[in-house]
């Protein structure tokens, strides 16, 4: 008689179990590669005590890069926690730059973006600014 195994994918698994999973993810996980997977797991996400506790996300130095910046401005976008956010020093551009300001149109909780020894000109940097204090389109 074979024996019946239960099989869960990531969309049955317990919400107990889920909350264990991202016991184990970095601050910077958790925020830019668990949002908006699924609806599920953005409800899971959106009870989260760590992701709910996320304020402050220092990735000063980590050489994201334009890509990082990409993904960066996806959780953005829908993060209704993060006041402040230290990118500088990541080898950032002009087109890092356009992704992080596109999120803003969008993120009204961001209120401090440090963007310290990036390669973002000048005028970019300004408009980053006046999106942050007046919550000007980008």
């Amino acid at each position: 008689m074979e024996s019946k195994k239960n099989m869960y994918t990531f969309l049955t698994l317990p919400i107990e179990l889920v909350y264990r999973i991202m016991d184990h993810q970095s601050d910077f996980t958790l925020f830019c590669s668990m949002q908006n997977v699924c609806r599920r797991f953005n409800q899971i996400l959106n009870t989260y005590h760590r992701y709910l506790e996320l304020t402050k996300l220092d990735l000063c130095s980590k050489q994201i890069g334009d890509q990082g910046a990409q993904h960066i401005g996806y959780g953005l976008r829908t993060n209704t926690t993060l006041t402040a956010l230290d990118l500088g020093e990541n080898q950032m551009g002009d087109q890092g730059a356009q992704h992080i300001g596109d999120a803003l149109r969008m993120n009204t909780t961001l209120t401090q973006l440090i963007l310290w020894n990036n390669q973002i000109a000048d005028e970019r940097r300004e408009q980053l600014r006046n999106c942050l204090v007046n919550r000007v389109l980008c």
